[in-house]
């Protein structure tokens, strides 16, 4: 899968966060439905990183257990029950409903993001 990244703190962000999965090169180059939908929840929320830093006082962080674990201000996913009032709400939003397996409507209030949008929905398939 050929991602697009908003600028290269973007693509460290998903790469760290990708790197604390402990991923295989098989499961990177052959994942499954379910790391699919996980992969595109992380290149999401990787966007937005320095945000969650700001306003939530951490940023997201995988933990590799038998099954990956997600750290940080996960209380976020239970307050973005609708779609959020900040960017960084709405595309958590967003990421949560590709990660359930949700049809995503592309037409968001975040239209200079839908390219990135887009390419999480590309990677579920």
């Amino acid at each position: 899968m050929e991602f697009i990244f908003k600028d290269q703190h973007h693509e460290d962000a998903y790469n760290q966060l990708i790197e604390e999965a402990d991923l295989t090169e098989i499961e990177l180059k052959q994942p499954s439905a379910l790391l699919r939908r996980q992969l595109a929840f992380l290149y999401l929320i990787a966007l937005f990183q320095d945000d969650y830093i700001h306003y939530e006082g951490e940023a997201f962080y995988v933990e590799a257990y038998e099954e990956l674990s997600l750290g940080g201000p996960t209380y976020l996913l239970e307050a973005c029950m609708g779609e959020g009032t900040y960017p960084h709400e709405q595309i958590l939003y967003i990421a949560k409903k590709l990660l359930q397996g949700d049809v995503i409507d592309i037409h968001t209030s975040l239209e200079e993001y839908s390219s990135f949008i887009k390419c999480a929905i590309h990677l579920v398939g």
